[in-house]
């Protein structure tokens, strides 16, 4: 390695900012001219002046003035080299481009490829202004040492003055804690990673499990992006920036992967990546932070092409503080609790008498945890804790009768005495009530029968339930059984909600078996999807809590519901500020009216930090009065702002509040993929939840999507698999898998999208695993299986393969304008190749192919989708019945079963499509399907796609 090698600075463009922030005077190399200037060419003039080296360039439009200066040794512990250079010519523009590279040595411009270009000489877009500030940042390797800097300007027209102002030695640090959330880019149940966004959807897409060890990544064409916004962070101080990076023959006019301060107005970061990188490659760098331009220090992070070619991946990005102040003043809204104390467990309103130990936890402090006690005032007592280096501590109420207290807590630094945070808390000390489980027999996850017996009239039984929460009560029939010694069971089955411990039955007329059952908490949403008389015969009995909609129930209908022991609450929307939600909780016509138990809020999301901290306050000043206060949750818990949430929300309504997790499921084409799928989606995120919260496991809701509308909202969006197996699948895990074993509850959202037969399948399934405890999936009961063998190529994803056609068809995609997930709404990201059917004058254009593996006698549903293409390339509303349509040859349809749904919502530029689905009975073991174009317009070009063939479910 050559002891002189020296770092080029082409002048020739328009000088891109790399870094913006001031360097300490301890650090300034020209304070201390410990810079050498070696020598200058073609007229170039230099010299020190205050403290930095002021540049004359002179007019040379076919020259090149060169300066070439000299670096002292860097220190051992030296991580980064930091330049920084000023214009000072007035209207003046130094117009071409920049160039770093060590003229003397390939090797070194090849490893700052990141920050170079991966060239010796590379032209950077941007402009160098007058008195604007270059600063740029530089990894610094001792095996390769930078020993000196050539300044070099090409060919100027006018002459230029530039002073450099800095150039320093920065020392290696260890990084502080990542900044950004879901670096990873993991996605449980939506199409795009948490905590991200984007603003172009059609050239940022997402995959699963595309990244390195199958990690989440983005996939970026044309003119794409990927942000996150709202770290507050410490200008002028060094970070690393970092992620991995994937590219394939890709070139893009602009590149950059930044920090930027509000609006971005200045970034600092990456500015080129190499057009092929075979395989994944780490770019770091360590970067000093553009100034803040607001009071409140916010900052964000992009990742940005503009014109690119090819294809870029990337995952895994971090930012992390590297100087002191940098991790002492950074932080991500993300991850600050709305309250610096959190009670843990047990439940505030449920701490056991015999063992009354209290945990908490604290938010992120200024200095570390350690430093910190926390002191208790109860009863007329006080005591001090210690924190611990975790941020665990807790509270110790031993000799404290059972009963209700207040509870005061002190935050407090131990060496000064000075208290940063409190909290005041109701707390209630219980016995903790004796329970025998001689008689219990655990069905599966959800369901444990503690009584199962014969009985007779007057004869009194007992039995013990393991934990709070509902019970199913089977009676004989005409029996009257009195519960508790007052509450009157008329109907066969009813539920009942009831505390831990012994219970008695008593029968008041009629013999036979009495069975009683610890069952999960059931939801379903909303009430009267099918219709009243519908709901009566399908879903009361099958269900303990009905969550109303907008929809508006008659005092008869919140009766009848009554009559089975389940009950009705109500919703309330989640506002922004805490002052709206407080307002919206108070004013809920759940709190007046008599026949309704409480309310959801409706809904929150892990990913929103602002609305979740607001939603905390707000909740835990609101008096419910005795009323429910269950809240709808989005995503993975994964700040301590999220541990603070579902405190709050496990301990409302006096412990009695729930977690609602929306875990809606997407289908993957085999029945293996969809159970590594759910290993993520539903095990991987239900054991975080109770890492993050140890009362998690008993206080939450696993409500699970059966939405299957197609043009509205649809996760039946595999043509070949039978969503009604993949909900089977899903509920089978959360009754078999043992992360589930203490889960409070199970349900379903979505029925006002679902059609009848869906409705009644998933009312089936709660029934089949939460009332009655089966562990076999209940699709094996009626021969359902998971992948459909009646038909291939449903969704002409291999073209026209095993299709038969004749006239004017042809396979075509519209992947570019997202015609499955856009229009067809379907999730999961297919839907987009279709058949075009072309009408020609006096022609019909048709499509066929024989279903195969039938069963004479059979019900079957035949689902398929149809649109015009000219309305949705042109964004089109047209709402209306295109002209493809379905013979079946071999089968008998049944006319009052069939249905069309013309989308006719109120959604802005997306063209309308029509879902068709027909029941028939099967009368050989063969049924040709048949599709044609007989009755569209001539000239127009209709689509098919998303041709499903399913058992249907008649029970």
């Amino acid at each position: 390695m050559k002891r002189n090698q020296c770092l080029t600075l082409l002048f020739s463009g328009t000088l891109f900012f790399l870094l913006n922030a001031g360097f300490a005077a301890e650090q300034n190399l020209l304070k201390e001219q410990k810079v050498k200037i070696i020598s200058q060419t073609g007229k170039m003039e230099s010299r020190y002046q205050n403290g930095s080296i002021a540049v004359n360039i002179p007019a040379a439009p076919k020259g090149w003035p060169i300066l070439k200066l000299g670096l002292p040794q860097a220190p051992a512990n030296t991580g980064t080299v930091l330049i920084e250079i000023r214009l000072d010519t007035p209207n003046q523009e130094v117009k071409g481009g920049i160039s770093l590279a060590p003229s003397d040595n390939p090797g070194l411009a090849k490893k700052l490829w990141p920050y170079l270009g991966g060239k010796e000489t590379v032209y950077i877009n941007g402009r160098l202004k007058y008195r604007t500030v270059s600063r740029i940042s530089l990894p610094y390797d001792p095996n390769d040492p930078l020993t000196g800097l050539t300044l070099a300007a090409r060919r100027p027209e006018n002459p230029v003055q530039l002073t450099i102002t800095g150039i320093s030695f920065l020392p290696k640090a260890l990084p502080g804690a990542n900044l950004l959330m879901n670096s990873a880019l993991d996605s449980e149940q939506s199409d795009f990673p948490p905590f991200w966004y984007t603003q172009t959807p059609t050239k940022t897409r997402y995959t699963r499990s595309g990244g390195p060890g199958g990690k989440g990544a983005v996939i970026m064409q044309g003119d794409a992006n990927l942000r996150q916004q709202g770290m507050v962070l410490a200008g002028g101080e060094t970070y690393r920036l970092s992620g991995m990076f994937k590219t394939r023959d890709f070139k893009a006019k602009s590149f950059m992967f930044v920090v930027h301060n509000f609006a971005w107005q200045k970034d600092v970061g990456f500015r080129s990546i190499p057009q092929n990188t075979d395989g994944w490659v780490k770019l770091e760098q360590d970067l000093v932070l553009v100034p803040s331009n607001t009071p409140a220090n916010v900052y964000g992070v992009a990742l940005h092409i503009a014109g690119a070619t090819g294809e870029l991946m990337a995952t895994d990005l971090k930012l992390e503080p590297l100087s002191e102040k940098a991790r002492t003043d950074s932080k991500n809204p993300m991850a600050i609790p709305a309250r610096q104390i959190i009670p843990l467990s047990p439940l505030l309103t449920q701490i056991p008498v015999e063992n009354p130990v209290l945990s908490f936890t604290v938010g992120k402090l200024p200095l570390p945890n350690e430093s910190y006690e926390c002191r208790f005032r109860i009863n007329g007592k006080e005591f001090n804790t210690p924190v611990a280096k975790n941020g665990g501590f807790r509270a110790a109420l031993h000799g404290m009768p059972a009963g209700t207290y207040a509870l005061k807590a002190e935050l407090r630094e131990q060496a000064t005495g000075k208290t940063i945070a409190d909290a005041n808390f109701t707390v209630t000390l219980r016995k903790t009530p004796e329970i025998r489980d001689d008689q219990f027999k655990r069905l599966n996850n959800l369901v444990t029968e503690v009584l199962n017996t014969d009985t007779e009239s007057g004869k009194e039984l007992t039995f013990h339930l393991p934990r709070n929460g509902w019970v199913y009560i089977q009676s004989p029939e005409g029996a009257d059984m009195i519960l508790d010694g007052k509450i009157r069971l008329t109907a066969p089955e009813m539920f009942q909600n009831l505390n831990a411990g012994k219970h008695t039955l008593k029968a008041a007329g009629g013999n036979g078996r009495i069975i009683v059952r610890s069952i999960p908490e059931i939801l379903c949403y909303p009430v009267t999807a099918g219709g009243w008389q519908f709901v009566k015969k399908h879903v009361l009995g099958n269900v303990t809590t009905m969550n109303r909609s907008g929809e508006k129930l008659t005092e008869e209908q919140i009766r009848e519901i009554r009559k089975t022991g389940a009950v009705v609450i109500a919703s309330c929307g989640v506002k922004q500020t805490e002052d709206a939600m407080l307002k919206a909780m108070q004013s809920n016509d759940a709190l007046k009216l008599p026949g309704i138990s409480g309310f959801t809020s409706d809904e929150c999301f892990f990913t929103n930090p602002q609305v979740l901290s607001n939603y905390v306050k707000a909740l835990t000043k609101f008096d419910p009065k005795g009323k429910l206060v269950y809240t709808w949750i989005v995503g993975k818990p994964s700040t301590i702002l999220h541990t603070d949430f579902m405190s709050a929300a496990l301990n409302a309504s006096d412990g009695r509040g729930r977690l609602l997790y929306e875990a809606y499921c997407i289908p993957y084409p085999t029945e293996e993929a969809e159970r590594t799928y759910l290993d993520d989606m539903l095990v991987a995120t239900f054991r975080q939840f109770k890492q993050f919260h140890p009362e998690a496991e008993k206080g939450t809701d696993i409500i699970l999507g059966a939405f299957t509308k197609p043009g509205y909202m649809t996760l039946n969006s595999i043509s070949e698999v039978d969503y009604k197996c993949a909900l089977d699948i899903q509920m089978n895990v959360l009754a078999n898998h043992p992360e589930f074993s203490q889960l409070g509850g199970v349900g379903y959202w979505g029925f006002s999208y679902a059609d009848e037969e869906m409705i009644r399948w998933g009312y089936a399934l709660l029934r089949h695993y939460a009332i009655e405890g089966n562990t076999e999936p209940l699709s094996k009961k009626y021969g359902f299986t998971y992948r459909l063998p009646f038909l291939k190529n449903c969704d002409f994803e291999s073209g026209l393969e095993h299709w038969n056609t004749k006239g004017a068809v042809s396979s075509d995609s519209a992947a570019k304008i997202r015609y499955g997930g856009k229009n067809q709404k379907r999730w999961g990201g297919t839907g987009n190749t279709f058949c075009r059917f072309t009408k020609k004058p006096d022609a019909t254009a048709e499509i066929s192919q024989t279903a195969k593996g039938l069963t004479p006698g059979k019900l079957y549903a035949l689902h398929f989708i149809t649109a015009d293409l000219k309305d949705i390339k042109a964004n089109k509303i047209a709402p209306r019945r295109y002209g493809i349509d379905v013979t079946l040859k071999g089968a008998e349809v049944l006319p009052e079963k069939r249905m069309l749904s013309v989308n006719a919502g109120n959604k802005r530029d997306v063209a309308y499509i029509n879902h068709h689905k027909l029941i028939f009975k099967a009368n050989a073991p063969e049924v040709e399907v048949i599709f044609d174009n007989a009755k569209a317009q001539d000239g127009e070009e209709l689509i098919l796609n998303f041709i499903q063939l399913t058992p249907y479910f008649n029970h």
